[in-house]
């Protein structure tokens, strides 16, 4: 038998060492694996010695911060700001000796000599610049002693990420910490602000004398590397472009160099703008949030030499990486009580806990910008690539000096990071480039169905470009402006009961299944945190997860063009936004609807057990979380049959098939048997108290003000799903269309429908066609809610005819331009402008709780905002408006709140106490929030005092 062994693979030029040549030392690896699993382990082992390092320093933070006065934490927080912006060029020669390991032994005297004249030059203007920076003098002197190092170190670590030492290179990043704990503690409480200072300093110099190669199996001469490199079959002139530096080393160095100062200048401007008590504020908003840009620095180093030989995986797995770091930050930050950290950093300091999470976000960000600006760097950066990064500090920069306290500079950074994401991924994303392939798939049963066979060649572009899409959900998702609202406040307080209790209440004044009340108690006992976003972290989290399956959904019925519109459009979609903040079950329903669906296509296409397992674990979610998910499971049962008597009708075989559905079947059967006596029981109790399953529901039309369900709110309900809740005059706007609406639905009849096609919209109309014949009976049963797992199927559906009926890439790109950002304009207007759905619960009782007092009386209407009043006022005296005045004494004052002023019983009630609290007090003011009312009346004769 003859073996034939294959040339070794040549490097680019953009980078000289794939390392087929020197060995290496134990347990580090010399070429670098290609693999998606072994690119993810890479990333995976130095992000871990970067996670380290982020744990440390943030220990060390908050130690200085508990052993310091304010101003001297701020003072230290404004030196490590300083420190890391003196590494600014650190990040840029590692850049640039990532992308080429030899850059580090030509470049590192020049570091070590520019290093030392900077550190003169800050050594010699310490006392004048104290006062601008806000820093005392010694700080100053200890880094300019840091300076020199600076360069030498980023060098070296970058030498370490293009030679694949990433063992070694996540040692030096541990090492850091450990070093500032060991000597800083002592120093802290001997020296103050400027002992941590040196601690900080000696930790930079251990990290340096790791990354040193001090056996002669680390050092790596340029010419014993290029001859090696020749050896491994490389031509002379492929060794000297491989000794030189890669061509995008310039570009990498500028782009990084204005990277470091949007992560760094806030935390250094806000020191010298704002009074101490703010700076301190946002001192620990900054280590709150650096320890989210931390965790993600290491992700574009490990990427630049990647990136350079054109490796498929790397771009989307640094994304990927990038994502799950920034993700992971933002939650773990949300589900922190703000008594931790006040335990943590001191009590003065508890109330930064509300800005932490849009600025830990706005790290997020950050960490895939980074991501964007290195690969663009490595594959043949420009002036755009820094001129996007320099626009995005100049904006930060600008807006940080016109701050007025911390929560402004924490905005300032948000909007500038959201910035250079949208640059950087406008400059940074490369082209897919991929063609259509021939129809490789076949439905199960029925007319031939085509699905393009995937091109690897846009993979790596397709999967960017959808860990974008995922990493802005998230982000827009977490930023909630509006509070709790009635719904959300019963989740939340039986969230907050004894697990026996709560199942109790779900069961005797409920009408949903308990598994998100589940899910809510867990969060609420296992963190000890009722805040708003922890309470919204699973539909936040459901509604981030829903952009990935819809493009899984249109990649198994269609092709990737439609598959990133879906996911580009339930990225922005108001609906899927809306639910995505709230905290109730409809994101999760959404969630379990699409999942089984996408199970259900591939049990069609593919039959195995994965597939039919993924189908019966959704439908089991799907039922738990909301029993109006039978109706979707119904039609879902419906195409199974047709799919069996297709296979009987075509003489296929069709037992193996059979047998697969009813053990599914049986499964999720076996699952829901449990809920059917807790079902029963719910009906029971509600039927007995006479409220039956009736919620309340707002209409914006004629129709629905007199309880009756007609095509105007069928239409609204469907206006609703596509574009979301907004003012009365838009939505009157959008329903006065539905004569086009009939029209493409005629226009669509005369296309012959394809079967998993009508599947799709089966599952999307049939179940919301049941409850609008419901609703004819019962009003109360139709409402979008309850159908809402159609929405997702609906966004699939309008992708694929924006991409489906237009031809060529111009037409196709500006058809879905104008979708993502009609969705996105509607999100916007649905978030902040005369939306119905938003209520102002907050904003009214902390005025009410400010105002308050002894002998004042506080009343609300109608009579279950009870929970909203105790979740955000727990210490307020107010009682119901049918419970009446207190009877011992006449209030001083009396402060009404009202709200659900739509319906005609709460606003006469609230109608005949203004006209009978008049009577004896003067009505002193009156305000309206959304959807909610204030009225203030003082006694007419007021005791002299």
């Amino acid at each position: 038998m003859t073996t034939t062994v294959a040339p070794p693979r040549r490097p680019t030029g953009g980078d000289p060492v794939a390392r087929p040549d020197a060995a290496a030392r134990p347990g580090e690896t010399l070429a670098p694996p290609t693999g998606a699993g072994r690119v993810a382990a890479e990333q995976a082992l130095v992000a871990g010695g970067q996670l380290a390092a982020g744990v440390g320093n943030l220990v060390f933070a908050v130690l200085a911060a508990r052993l310091l006065e304010p101003r001297g934490f701020a003072q230290l927080a404004a030196f490590l700001a300083l420190y890391l912006l003196v590494h600014v060029p650190a990040s840029s020669l590692s850049a640039g000796s990532a992308l080429t390991p030899a850059l580090a032994a030509r470049a590192r005297r020049r570091a070590l000599l520019a290093g030392g004249g900077i550190g003169a030059a800050v050594a010699a203007a310490a006392v004048p610049l104290s006062g601008p920076a806000g820093v005392p003098a010694g700080l100053l002197l200890v880094l300019a002693f840091a300076v020199p190092a600076a360069g030498w170190l980023a060098l070296e670590r970058g030498r370490l990420y293009g030679e694949g030492r990433h063992r070694r290179a996540a040692s030096s990043l541990a090492v850091e910490p450990v070093v500032r704990l060991a000597v800083g503690i002592p120093l802290l409480a001997a020296l103050g602000a400027v002992g941590g200072a040196i601690a900080v300093v000696l930790g930079g110099f251990a990290a340096l004398a790791v990354t040193r190669p001090w056996t002669a199996t680390d050092r790596s001469p340029d010419d014993a590397r290029a001859g090696r490199f020749a050896r491994a079959g490389g031509t002379a002139s492929e060794a000297a472009a491989a000794s030189a530096p890669a061509r995008g080393a310039l570009w990498a160095m500028l782009a990084f160099l204005g990277l470091a100062v949007v992560q760094n200048q806030d935390v250094v401007l806000a020191n010298g703008v704002l009074d101490a008590g703010q700076a301190a504020r946002f001192a620990v908003l900054s280590t709150l949030g650096g320890a989210a840009a931390f965790a993600t620095t290491t992700v574009p180093l490990v990427l630049l030499p990647r990136a350079a030989r054109g490796e498929r995986h790397a771009l989307a797995t640094a994304i990927g990486a990038a994502v799950l770091l920034g993700a992971a930050a933002v939650a773990a930050i949300a589900l922190v009580p703000d008594a931790w950290i006040a335990a943590g950093f001191g009590e003065r300091y508890a109330d930064v806990g509300a800005l932490a999470v849009p600025y830990v976000a706005a790290m997020a960000l950050f960490g895939v910008s980074r991501v964007l600006v290195a690969h663009r760097a490595a594959t043949g950066g420009g002036p755009w690539l820094v001129a996007a990064v320099a626009l995005a500090a100049a904006v930060q920069a600008a807006a940080v000096l016109a701050a007025a306290d911390a929560g402004d500079v924490a905005k300032a950074t948000l909007a500038a990071t959201g910035l250079l994401l949208l640059a950087a991924g406008a400059v940074s994303l490369p082209r897919s480039g991929g063609r259509r392939r021939a129809p490789a798939a076949v439905v199960a049963t029925g007319p031939r169905e085509p699905r393009p066979a995937p091109d690897d060649r846009a993979a790596p572009a397709v999967g960017a470009a959808l860990g974008l899409l995922v990493l802005v959900a998230f982000a827009i998702r977490v930023y909630i402006p509006r509070g709790i609202w009635l719904d959300e406040a019963t989740s939340i307080t039986q969230a907050q009961m004894p697990l026996g209790e709560m199942l109790e209440s779900l069961r005797t004044t409920d009408v949903h299944p308990p598994l998100h009340h589940l899910i809510e108690w867990a969060i609420a006992h296992g963190t000890g945190s009722v805040s708003e976003l922890a309470m919204r972290m699973p539909s936040v989290l459901a509604g981030t997860l829903m952009v990935p399956v819809l493009y899984l959904l249109g990649r198994e019925l269609y092709d990737r063009r439609a598959a990133l519109l879906a996911a580009a459009l339930g990225t922005f979609a108001p609906f899927l936004l809306w639910y995505s903040q709230e905290a109730r079950m409809y994101g999760l329903f959404m969630l379990f609807a699409a999942l089984a669906m996408l199970g259900q296509l591939r049990a069609l296409r593919r039959g195995g057990v994965a597939d039919w397992a993924l189908w019966a674990g959704a439908t089991t979610g799907l039922l738990w979380t909301q029993y109006f998910g039978i109706f979707f499971t119904l039609v879902q049962q419906a195409g199974f049959l047709l799919v069996a008597l297709g296979l009987r009708r075509a003489g296929r075989p069709v037992r193996g098939y059979l047998v697969r559905w009813l053990g599914a079947g049986a499964l999720v059967a076996l699952a829901f048997a449990p809920l059917v006596p807790f079902a029963v029981d719910q009906f029971q109790a509600n039927q007995a108290a006479g409220k039956g399953f009736s919620s309340p529901g707002r209409f914006d039309d004629a129709d629905a003000a007199r309880g009756q369900v007609g095509i105007y709110v069928a239409l609204t309900n469907f206006a609703w799903a596509v574009f979301g809740y907004h003012g009365a005059h838009i939505m009157a706007a959008i329903t006065s269309v539905w004569p086009f609406a009939i029209l493409g639905a005629l226009l669509a009849l005369g296309r012959r429908g394809r079967p998993l096609t009508v599947l799709v919209a089966a599952c999307a109309l049939a179940p919301a066609v049941i409850c609008f014949a419901l609703g004819i009976l019962k009003p109360f049963l139709f409402e979008i809610r309850y159908f809402a797992g159609a929405v997702p199927l609906l966004l699939v559906l309008l992708a694929r005819a924006a991409t489906g009926w237009t031809r060529g890439a111009i037409a196709t790109g500006a058809i879905a331009a104008v979708l993502v950002g009609g969705m996105a304009l509607a999100s916007a207007d649905q978030q902040f402008s005369g939306n119905p759905r938003v209520y102002d619960f907050d904003g009214a009782l902390a005025e009410i709780e400010d105002r308050a007092g002894p002998g004042d009386a506080v009343l609300y209407e109608p009579f279950y905002l009870n929970g909203v009043v105790d979740y955000y006022a727990p210490d307020l005296d107010a009682r119901p408006l049918q419970g009446g005045l207190p009877r011992e004494a006449a209030p001083r004052r009396i402060f009404l709140m009202a709200s659900f002023q739509d319906q005609e019983r709460h606003r006469q009630a609230a109608r005949e106490a203004v006209a009978r609290f008049r009577r004896n007090y003067r009505l002193v003011e009156t305000e309206r929030r959304p959807q909610v009312r204030t009225w203030v009346f003082e006694r007419r004769e007021e005791p002299r005092r």
